[in-house]
């Protein structure tokens, strides 16, 4: 019977993390041995893990329901370009100083309440009338991006960003991608709604 590489590496390393499963089950107790075998231990699984996961994705793109047409591949170029136009629309998507990030951005959806797979991250810009930071932006005062990793669509409020004119940006406003453009918010409650597996952004208009 003949090995692959990949299928010889593989028992290699399974030989290997068994050796070491079995040292450290024996002698966990010294700390050489401790040290080296942890280490030896997280390498291995590494590996392990690295060889699987591209096992798996071997076999997804084996499967021929899985070749993109034409169509897919230009719908990715335009949420590149999309992606592209939005971060080029604002400088506060280009902050250059650990002040400048620290004072205008923040995290929201944290905490124990958080919603798994959602992150919300806005940053701010001087508003007309206040003068706590620098204005960078003419254009817009916040700019707030969701993404949403989650199977499914997902609604929630962000009691901080309540009362804000937030709308989705004008570039996905147009976007040919029909799923980001049900993206909302609701300014009364503080809600978005972002659809499955979406990054949408909302900006507020300077007045």
């Amino acid at each position: 019977m003949t090995w692959s590489t990949s299928k010889l590496n593989t028992r290699k390393y399974n030989n290997i993390s068994l050796i070491l499963i079995l040292l450290y089950i024996f002698f966990r107790q010294h700390p050489v041995v401790h040290y080296i075998v942890s280490f030896e231990l997280k390498s291995s699984v590494i590996i392990l893990l690295y060889n699987w996961e591209f096992f798996r994705m071997k076999q997804r793109l084996e499967n021929p329901s899985f070749k993109p047409t034409k169509d897919h591949i230009l719908a990715a170029l335009d949420n590149f370009v999309d992606i592209l136009k939005i971060r080029y629309s604002s400088p506060l998507f280009r902050l250059t100083t650990a002040s400048d990030i620290e004072q205008r951005v923040h995290f929201h959806n944290t905490g124990p309440s958080l919603v798994p797979g959602v992150i919300i991250m806005s940053i701010e810009d001087a508003r007309n009338d206040t003068y706590e930071m620098a204005q960078l932006d003419k254009n817009f005062t916040c700019v707030v991006t969701v993404f949403n990793a989650c199977p499914h669509e997902v609604s929630m409020e962000i009691p901080d960003l309540m009362s804000m004119e937030l709308q989705l940006h004008p570039v996905q406003v147009n976007s040919s991608d029909a799923l980001v453009r049900q993206s909302a918010f609701d300014s009364t409650t503080g809600r978005f709604t972002v659809p499955t597996r979406t990054t949408a952004v909302f900006v507020e208009p300077r007045c």
